[in-house]
């Protein structure tokens, strides 16, 4: 997959005309399916990644379980949250909240440690894994400190 990924963008775009035409699909849809794949690969493979992320949603059902025929632009990914330092003790995020302001605190506190994560830890950690490839760009959207997009 590195060898299509760093390809050309010409000889990507010809790749990936004929997969579609092949397939019977549209070619924007043949070539967002392998950066799908691609970024699933090259997350996956990291031993620093591969135990601390599990895959979840539609695109899970589709591409690991084959179980629904369909296509998504997007990856949803679960952080463990051990990562953060939840767990047991006061920061379980299983433990019975006496008042929905005490469950907003925990959430909002939660919320704000997985963001400074994301763009401080994960998201260098990400830029690595693909770093052989020149074509793909990473960032974390300022609109959703909880995504990166790659």
């Amino acid at each position: 997959m590195d060898n299509v990924a760093n390809l050309s963008s010409h000889e990507r775009s010809d790749l990936f005309e004929q997969t579609a035409a092949n397939l019977g699909l549209h070619q924007a849809i043949a070539e967002k399916d392998f950066w799908v794949c691609w970024s699933l690969m090259k997350l996956f493979e990291s031993s620093e990644l591969a135990g601390n992320l599990v895959f979840k949603g539609g695109t899970s059902l589709s591409k690991a379980h084959h179980l629904i025929d369909r296509f998504s632009e997007d990856i949803d990914l679960v952080l463990n949250w051990e990562l953060l330092g939840y767990g047991k003790g006061a920061k379980n995020p299983w433990q019975t909240m006496e008042s929905n302001t005490q469950l907003d605190k925990f959430n909002d506190e939660f919320n704000k440690q997985a963001a400074n994560y994301i763009g401080k830890t994960l998201l260098p950690t990400v830029q690595n894994l693909v770093s052989s490839c020149q074509a793909v760009h990473v960032d974390v959207p300022r609109e959703d400190p909880h995504v990166i997009a790659i």
